[in-house]
């Protein structure tokens, strides 16, 4: 990038750092008043309590309650990926069946009402979907006002990144021109800045909607972190002779180089100490495991190894204190919660992940920025699969609620392929 160029993309910058900003609340609930949205067997789409309470359907499915929920199988709607806005209001889900020439549609739902506005249909074609069962990857601003969407393009030819809100999502004017996969992104906090890893490079969407390329080019990570103040970025980047994962100072454009990558790495900054990132790295590209897990301190640099074995994915409880991840064992996974400031170790479960919860596991640093397996409060996690009991296993996936703190014992909700926690909402102050 010649220095011109640069120096419009720190002043472009800067200023959406020092504009005006309403501080977003969160609310903590407690666990017993946070609901789980979950995906039926039969693709229908129902909120619960954890303790198994006040089930509320969303969306039909193929079957409710052991009866077809349409007088025709094949043209039953199936839904999956319910997402959430942040304030729990509207979550918006993956409509398809198997008939016809449309693969699927993304549609907006605001409960109790469980009437669709469609936002995107994709027709069947090279490029009709994300990945294998994953139609759309919509992702929510913090502040609720608008919606990423990675979504095949209108000939189903690509896949393309669009940004907007609903009416500009609805009526097709939220395209940003980036194209062709891979496409991974994240929202600051404050939702001025979108980043976005797109192929090798790295772009900036400001609240104005300018694109600003980095010129860091790096295939060794996927989605760039930004730290829970909205003030700093970390991603890798080819130095020529080294690929390192760095930070990067919004305000001034100003980098650290942290630690090298030789494979891939997979990182999340804290989401209350913006000074602390938490990272995976691979040792060798066919291994799908990451070796351990470390914390690094993005200001001087130095590191700690907070978890020594194999993980392949991990998620930080909300309040800071805690990493859940995905271990494994001799003959299955592994939910394992660590604690930060003590590094104390509590193994909660052997498990097998459903289909679809294996693909959230897959692609976790993605995923988990718009879907949440944490309870607000800090004490539970959520998922679907079955759980392994003295060398038995269920046969049917389930939604279980895990508590971290090894007082309750783990419950089994309902059937499902896929649970996550709602949202428990925002206010201003």
């Amino acid at each position: 990038m010649r220095a011109p160029a640069l120096i419009l993309v720190l002043l472009v910058l800067a200023s959406v750092l020092l504009a005006p900003r309403e501080k977003v609340i969160i609310p903590v609930v407690d666990l017993a008043d946070q609901a789980i949205v979950y995906v039926s067997h039969g693709h229908a789409i129902f909120t619960m309590l954890p303790d198994g309470t006040g089930r509320d359907r969303i969306t039909s499915g193929v079957l409710s309650g052991g009866v077809l929920a349409q007088p025709s199988l094949q043209m039953a709607p199936l839904f999956t990926w319910p997402t959430w806005s942040p304030d729990g209001s509207r979550l918006v889900v993956s409509h398809y069946s198997n008939l016809g020439n449309q693969a699927a549609a993304l549609t907006l739902i605001k409960p109790p009402s469980s009437a669709e506005t469609f936002l995107q249909t994709t027709n069947r074609g090279l490029v009709d979907r994300v990945a294998d069962g994953i139609f759309y990857f919509p992702l929510w601003s913090p502040n609720g006002e608008e919606l990423a969407l990675v979504a095949p393009n209108d000939k189903s030819t690509a896949l393309q990144l669009s940004v907007g809100d609903i009416k500009d999502l609805e009526n097709s004017r939220a395209a940003t021109g980036v194209i062709g996969a891979p496409i991974y992104l994240s929202w600051s906090p404050d939702s001025t800045l979108m980043v976005i890893h797109h192929r090798d490079r790295l772009l900036f969407k400001d609240d104005h909607g300018e694109l600003l390329d980095t010129a860091r080019s790096s295939i060794r990570y996927r989605v760039p972190a930004i730290s829970s103040d909205s003030a700093t970025i970390a991603y890798v980047a080819d130095l020529g002779d080294d690929e390192r994962l760095i930070t990067r100072k919004i305000s001034t454009g100003e980098e650290r180089e942290l630690v090298s990558v030789r494979t891939e790495a997979a990182f999340a900054f804290s989401p209350t100490d913006p000074e602390v990132l938490a990272v995976v790295a691979r040792s060798e590209e066919e291994h799908a495991a990451y070796v351990g897990l470390s914390l690094v301190n993005a200001v001087t640099g130095a590191a700690s190894t907070l978890y020594e074995d194999s993980v392949y994915a991990f998620w930080w409880s909300p309040d800071g204190t805690k990493i859940a991840l995905v271990g494994s064992s001799l003959d299955s996974l592994t939910w394992v919660v660590v604690d930060v400031a003590t590094n104390e170790e509590t193994i909660l479960a052997h498990f097998t992940p459903s289909p679809e919860f294996t693909t959230y596991i897959q692609f976790f640093d993605q995923f988990g920025l718009a879907l949440d397996i944490w309870s607000a409060d800090s004490t539970a996690i959520v998922f679907a699969g079955h759980m392994h009991t003295d060398g038995e296993s269920a046969l049917e996936d389930a939604a279980w609620v895990l508590d971290v703190t090894d007082k309750r014992e783990p419950t089994d909700l309902a059937k499902a392929s896929l649970a996550f926690f709602v949202p428990v909402g925002a206010g201003k102050n």
